[in-house]
Protein backbone atom coordinates (compact mmCIF):
# COMPACT_ATOMS: atom_id res chain seq x y z
CA UNK A 1 0.00 0.00 0.00
CA UNK A 2 1.47 3.69 -1.04
CA UNK A 3 2.56 5.39 2.38
CA UNK A 4 0.48 8.61 2.50
CA UNK A 5 1.18 10.82 5.21
CA UNK A 6 -1.20 12.75 7.81
CA UNK A 7 -1.60 15.87 5.78
CA UNK A 8 -2.42 13.60 2.80
CA UNK A 9 -5.11 11.69 4.86
CA UNK A 10 -6.74 14.94 5.67
CA UNK A 11 -6.97 16.47 2.14
CA UNK A 12 -8.56 13.21 0.88
CA UNK A 13 -11.09 13.22 4.09
CA UNK A 14 -11.73 16.77 3.27
CA UNK A 15 -12.04 16.05 -0.83
CA UNK A 16 -14.01 12.75 -0.76
CA UNK A 17 -17.48 14.34 -0.01
CA UNK A 18 -16.92 16.41 -2.37
CA UNK A 19 -15.17 14.14 -5.22
CA UNK A 20 -18.02 11.66 -4.77
CA UNK A 21 -20.52 13.91 -5.14
CA UNK A 22 -19.29 15.20 -8.42
CA UNK A 23 -18.56 11.68 -9.79
CA UNK A 24 -21.99 11.21 -9.00
CA UNK A 25 -23.33 14.14 -10.36
CA UNK A 26 -21.40 13.24 -13.56
CA UNK A 27 -22.55 9.85 -13.96
CA UNK A 28 -26.02 10.99 -13.31
CA UNK A 29 -25.98 14.38 -16.19
CA UNK A 30 -27.52 13.20 -19.11
CA UNK A 31 -24.81 16.00 -20.86
CA UNK A 32 -21.68 13.28 -20.01
CA UNK A 33 -23.83 10.02 -21.55
CA UNK A 34 -24.55 12.88 -24.52
CA UNK A 35 -20.57 13.60 -25.06
CA UNK A 36 -19.62 10.47 -24.69
CA UNK A 37 -21.91 9.10 -27.26
CA UNK A 38 -20.53 12.03 -29.95
CA UNK A 39 -16.93 12.25 -28.90
CA UNK A 40 -16.48 8.61 -28.04
CA UNK A 41 -13.97 7.11 -25.09
CA UNK A 42 -10.98 8.56 -25.76
CA UNK A 43 -11.48 12.07 -26.87
CA UNK A 44 -14.48 12.32 -23.85
CA UNK A 45 -12.22 11.11 -21.25
CA UNK A 46 -9.12 13.75 -22.17
CA UNK A 47 -11.85 16.43 -22.42
CA UNK A 48 -13.26 15.11 -18.83
CA UNK A 49 -9.48 14.63 -17.53
CA UNK A 50 -8.68 18.45 -18.51
CA UNK A 51 -12.27 19.66 -16.57
CA UNK A 52 -11.30 17.86 -13.19
CA UNK A 53 -7.95 19.15 -13.79
CA UNK A 54 -9.56 22.64 -13.96
CA UNK A 55 -12.01 22.14 -10.76
CA UNK A 56 -9.52 20.96 -8.38
CA UNK A 57 -6.91 23.59 -9.60
CA UNK A 58 -4.27 21.75 -10.16
CA UNK A 59 -4.16 20.28 -6.74
CA UNK A 60 -2.45 16.79 -7.13
CA UNK A 61 -3.85 14.85 -4.30
CA UNK A 62 -7.58 15.83 -5.44
CA UNK A 63 -7.46 15.17 -8.47
CA UNK A 64 -6.01 11.79 -7.03
CA UNK A 65 -9.18 11.29 -4.68
CA UNK A 66 -10.91 12.39 -7.87
CA UNK A 67 -9.76 9.02 -9.66
CA UNK A 68 -9.60 7.10 -6.53
CA UNK A 69 -13.76 7.92 -6.21
CA UNK A 70 -13.88 7.34 -9.90
CA UNK A 71 -12.28 3.55 -10.14
CA UNK A 72 -14.34 2.44 -6.97
CA UNK A 73 -17.45 3.85 -8.79
CA UNK A 74 -16.46 1.90 -11.80
CA UNK A 75 -15.60 -0.73 -9.86
CA UNK A 76 -18.97 -0.67 -8.16
CA UNK A 77 -20.65 -0.38 -11.70
CA UNK A 78 -18.59 -3.38 -13.32
CA UNK A 79 -19.85 -5.37 -10.09
CA UNK A 80 -23.10 -4.04 -10.50
CA UNK A 81 -23.23 -4.68 -13.94
CA UNK A 82 -21.71 -8.24 -13.53
CA UNK A 83 -24.34 -8.85 -11.28
CA UNK A 84 -26.72 -8.02 -13.33
CA UNK A 85 -25.31 -9.86 -16.37
CA UNK A 86 -25.21 -12.92 -14.27
CA UNK A 87 -28.99 -11.89 -13.02
CA UNK A 88 -30.08 -11.22 -16.90
CA UNK A 89 -27.79 -14.48 -17.87
CA UNK A 90 -30.14 -16.45 -15.39
CA UNK A 91 -32.88 -14.60 -16.43
CA UNK A 92 -32.34 -14.97 -19.62
CA UNK A 93 -31.98 -18.95 -19.52
CA UNK A 94 -34.84 -19.26 -17.55
CA UNK A 95 -37.02 -16.76 -19.66
CA UNK A 96 -35.51 -19.29 -22.83
CA UNK A 97 -36.17 -22.42 -20.84
CA UNK A 98 -40.30 -20.52 -20.14
CA UNK A 99 -39.88 -19.83 -23.76
CA UNK A 100 -39.14 -23.50 -25.53
CA UNK A 101 -41.48 -24.65 -22.77
CA UNK A 102 -44.24 -22.16 -24.42
CA UNK A 103 -43.02 -23.33 -27.86
CA UNK A 104 -43.35 -27.16 -26.91
CA UNK A 105 -46.60 -25.82 -25.50
CA UNK A 106 -47.64 -23.83 -28.23
CA UNK A 107 -46.56 -27.04 -30.57
CA UNK A 108 -48.48 -29.56 -28.44
CA UNK A 109 -51.43 -27.54 -28.95
CA UNK A 110 -51.02 -26.49 -32.83
CA UNK A 111 -51.06 -30.72 -33.02
CA UNK A 112 -54.07 -30.55 -31.07
CA UNK A 113 -55.95 -27.31 -32.69
CA UNK A 114 -54.67 -29.48 -36.05
CA UNK A 115 -56.32 -32.49 -35.21
CA UNK A 116 -59.18 -30.83 -33.19
CA UNK A 117 -59.90 -29.14 -36.78
CA UNK A 118 -59.19 -32.75 -38.73
CA UNK A 119 -61.64 -33.20 -36.11
CA UNK A 120 -64.27 -30.66 -36.28
CA UNK A 121 -63.79 -31.50 -40.50
CA UNK A 122 -64.57 -34.43 -40.19
CA UNK A 123 -67.70 -33.89 -37.79
CA UNK A 124 -68.80 -30.95 -40.15
CA UNK A 125 -68.94 -33.96 -42.96
CA UNK A 126 -71.00 -35.93 -40.62
CA UNK A 127 -73.10 -33.14 -39.62
CA UNK A 128 -73.40 -32.40 -43.98
CA UNK A 129 -74.50 -35.86 -44.31
CA UNK A 130 -76.93 -35.91 -41.64
CA UNK A 131 -78.28 -33.02 -42.51
CA UNK A 132 -78.69 -34.92 -45.96
CA UNK A 133 -79.84 -37.63 -45.17
CA UNK A 134 -82.06 -35.81 -43.24
CA UNK A 135 -83.91 -33.84 -46.23
CA UNK A 136 -83.98 -37.19 -48.09
CA UNK A 137 -85.98 -39.05 -44.60
CA UNK A 138 -88.09 -35.88 -44.71
CA UNK A 139 -88.64 -35.87 -48.64
CA UNK A 140 -89.19 -39.73 -48.50
CA UNK A 141 -91.54 -38.93 -45.28
CA UNK A 142 -93.26 -36.54 -47.32
CA UNK A 143 -93.47 -38.70 -50.16
CA UNK A 144 -94.87 -41.34 -47.79
CA UNK A 145 -97.56 -38.56 -46.13
CA UNK A 146 -98.80 -37.42 -49.87
CA UNK A 147 -98.86 -41.59 -50.98
CA UNK A 148 -100.68 -41.91 -47.43
CA UNK A 149 -103.28 -39.25 -48.27
CA UNK A 150 -104.02 -40.24 -51.46
CA UNK A 151 -104.63 -43.78 -50.67
CA UNK A 152 -106.82 -42.04 -47.69
CA UNK A 153 -108.42 -40.11 -50.08
CA UNK A 154 -108.93 -43.33 -52.78
CA UNK A 155 -110.12 -45.49 -49.66
CA UNK A 156 -112.53 -42.92 -49.11
CA UNK A 157 -113.52 -42.59 -52.31
CA UNK A 158 -114.22 -46.71 -52.56
CA UNK A 159 -115.77 -46.76 -49.70
CA UNK A 160 -118.52 -44.13 -50.85
CA UNK A 161 -118.62 -45.95 -54.03
CA UNK A 162 -119.10 -49.17 -52.06
CA UNK A 163 -121.55 -47.60 -50.08
CA UNK A 164 -123.12 -46.19 -52.87
CA UNK A 165 -123.14 -49.94 -54.99
CA UNK A 166 -124.67 -51.39 -51.50
CA UNK A 167 -127.65 -48.27 -51.71
CA UNK A 168 -128.39 -49.18 -55.34
CA UNK A 169 -128.24 -53.19 -54.45
CA UNK A 170 -130.53 -52.75 -52.28
CA UNK A 171 -132.31 -50.67 -54.32
CA UNK A 172 -132.31 -53.10 -56.89
CA UNK A 173 -133.20 -55.87 -54.29
CA UNK A 174 -136.01 -54.11 -53.79
CA UNK A 175 -136.87 -53.47 -57.89
CA UNK A 176 -135.88 -57.40 -57.91
CA UNK A 177 -139.04 -58.71 -54.92
CA UNK A 178 -141.10 -56.08 -56.42
CA UNK A 179 -140.53 -57.34 -59.91
CA UNK A 180 -140.70 -61.35 -58.43
CA UNK A 181 -143.75 -59.84 -56.79
CA UNK A 182 -145.29 -58.58 -59.85
CA UNK A 183 -143.73 -61.60 -62.03
CA UNK A 184 -145.81 -64.01 -59.53
CA UNK A 185 -149.17 -62.19 -59.71
CA UNK A 186 -147.91 -62.19 -63.60
CA UNK A 187 -147.62 -65.69 -63.09
CA UNK A 188 -150.55 -66.17 -61.21
CA UNK A 189 -152.92 -63.96 -63.44
CA UNK A 190 -151.54 -66.46 -66.59
CA UNK A 191 -152.44 -69.63 -64.52
CA UNK A 192 -155.28 -68.31 -63.39
CA UNK A 193 -156.40 -67.23 -66.56
CA UNK A 194 -154.79 -70.74 -68.41
CA UNK A 195 -157.28 -72.28 -66.04
CA UNK A 196 -160.25 -70.92 -66.94
CA UNK A 197 -159.34 -70.59 -70.75
CA UNK A 198 -158.73 -74.69 -70.54
CA UNK A 199 -162.23 -74.86 -68.26
CA UNK A 200 -164.13 -72.50 -70.39
CA UNK A 201 -163.10 -74.37 -73.69
CA UNK A 202 -163.79 -77.71 -71.94
CA UNK A 203 -167.02 -76.88 -70.94
CA UNK A 204 -167.51 -75.39 -74.42
CA UNK A 205 -166.11 -78.88 -75.61
CA UNK A 206 -168.44 -80.82 -73.35
CA UNK A 207 -171.74 -78.80 -74.26
CA UNK A 208 -170.89 -78.96 -78.21
CA UNK A 209 -169.97 -82.62 -77.42
CA UNK A 210 -173.27 -83.40 -75.51
CA UNK A 211 -175.26 -81.44 -78.13
CA UNK A 212 -173.71 -83.48 -81.18
CA UNK A 213 -173.85 -86.80 -79.73
CA UNK A 214 -176.39 -87.96 -77.28
CA UNK A 215 -175.79 -90.85 -74.76
CA UNK A 216 -175.17 -94.18 -76.38
CA UNK A 217 -173.28 -92.49 -79.48
CA UNK A 218 -171.00 -95.00 -81.00
CA UNK A 219 -167.10 -93.60 -80.61
CA UNK A 220 -163.38 -94.65 -81.26
CA UNK A 221 -161.32 -94.17 -78.26
CA UNK A 222 -157.53 -94.59 -77.28
CA UNK A 223 -157.11 -95.09 -73.42
CA UNK A 224 -153.67 -94.02 -73.69
CA UNK A 225 -151.61 -92.38 -76.40
CA UNK A 226 -153.73 -92.00 -79.80
CA UNK A 227 -151.91 -94.05 -82.18
CA UNK A 228 -153.92 -96.53 -84.28
CA UNK A 229 -157.44 -97.08 -85.05
CA UNK A 230 -158.42 -97.64 -80.83
CA UNK A 231 -161.71 -99.03 -80.04
CA UNK A 232 -165.37 -99.22 -80.11
CA UNK A 233 -167.64 -98.18 -77.99
CA UNK A 234 -170.47 -96.77 -77.02
CA UNK A 235 -171.02 -93.42 -74.49
CA UNK A 236 -173.05 -94.67 -71.13
CA UNK A 237 -173.25 -90.46 -69.85
CA UNK A 238 -172.99 -87.65 -71.26
CA UNK A 239 -170.03 -85.32 -71.35
CA UNK A 240 -168.83 -83.71 -68.15
CA UNK A 241 -166.06 -81.36 -66.73
CA UNK A 242 -163.88 -83.49 -64.20
CA UNK A 243 -162.60 -81.86 -61.70
CA UNK A 244 -163.26 -78.60 -63.35
CA UNK A 245 -160.28 -79.00 -66.12
CA UNK A 246 -160.68 -81.87 -68.30
CA UNK A 247 -163.92 -82.80 -70.33
CA UNK A 248 -164.65 -86.37 -70.25
CA UNK A 249 -167.37 -89.05 -70.77
CA UNK A 250 -168.16 -92.85 -69.29
CA UNK A 251 -168.42 -95.67 -72.18
CA UNK A 252 -169.96 -99.05 -71.83
CA UNK A 253 -167.71 -101.69 -70.93
CA UNK A 254 -164.96 -99.20 -70.31
CA UNK A 255 -163.54 -98.42 -66.23
CA UNK A 256 -163.19 -95.33 -66.11
CA UNK A 257 -163.84 -92.21 -68.12
CA UNK A 258 -162.03 -91.07 -71.30
CA UNK A 259 -160.84 -87.72 -71.86
CA UNK A 260 -163.32 -86.07 -74.77
CA UNK A 261 -159.78 -85.66 -76.75
CA UNK A 262 -159.44 -89.31 -76.88
CA UNK A 263 -162.67 -89.95 -78.21
CA UNK A 264 -163.83 -89.51 -81.91
CA UNK A 265 -167.45 -90.10 -82.58
CA UNK A 266 -168.14 -93.22 -85.39
CA UNK A 267 -170.92 -92.46 -88.06
CA UNK A 268 -173.23 -94.93 -88.63
CA UNK A 269 -171.92 -95.67 -92.25
CA UNK A 270 -168.71 -96.55 -90.61
CA UNK A 271 -170.40 -98.57 -87.81
CA UNK A 272 -172.36 -100.69 -90.41
CA UNK A 273 -168.74 -101.00 -92.42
Amino acid sequence: MTDFTAHDIHLIDQGAVDALRAVDALAADPETARRLAERGEAVYGAELTADLHNTVDGRAMSLAGWAAFATIRLVQAQARHSTDHDEAARMWAEDVDMVWAKVAELEKLRAELAETREHLALDRQAVATLREREQQARAELADVRNQAHRDHTEHQQVLRDKNALANERDLLKAEVRELNGLLDQTSAARDRFRRERDMERECRRVELFNAAHPIGTTVRYWKGVREGDGKTSTTRTEAQLLSGHTAVVWLEGVSGCIALTHIEPVSAEAVAR
